[in-house]
């Protein structure tokens, strides 16, 4: 990813499936590297954000828009959500246990048939409580 006045950040992920917009999801740290300030927004909210420019082996392609910061989010199923007694975008708080126990607000429930159960936090977020992947957490509506 190159940012403005010449900054980079290397070794980005790169996650399916294809959509119809090309979208780039990095924290707050990342924007500080990059020189960009992405708004933090639901996934394909992309109007109005920064765009940047994506360096590949093939070449780059420049996005007019597309960079956020992804807004934390649990993904579920139908079958989850039901035990869980939450609903499809509806809020809840997430309690993180352990040495740097946290709570976490507005955790927007995302539940599809496409889904298995899994909470998406960026990395800054995830550095504040010690949080790693495969770690549990509560829920709490």
């Amino acid at each position: 990813l190159a940012g403005s006045k010449g900054r980079v950040k290397t070794g980005v992920r790169i996650l399916g499936p294809e959509r119809s917009k090309t979208q780039v999801e990095i924290s707050r740290t990342d924007g500080f590297e990059l020189d960009i300030m992405p708004p933090v927004r639901d996934s394909g909210d992309l109007a109005g954000s920064p765009g940047i420019v994506i360096v590949g082996p093939k070449g780059a392609i420049t996005l007019k828009e597309g960079v956020i910061c992804a807004w934390r989010h649990i993904h579920m199923n139908p079958e989850d959500a039901l035990h869980f007694g939450v609903t499809d975008k509806q809020y809840v708080k997430i309690k993180v246990p352990g040495d740097r126990e946290l709570i976490f607000d507005r955790v927007l429930v995302r539940v599809s048939n496409q889904y298995s159960l899994e909470m998406h936090v960026d990395i800054d977020e995830a550095n504040a409580g010690f949080i790693k992947n495969n770690d549990l957490v509560d829920l709490i509506i």
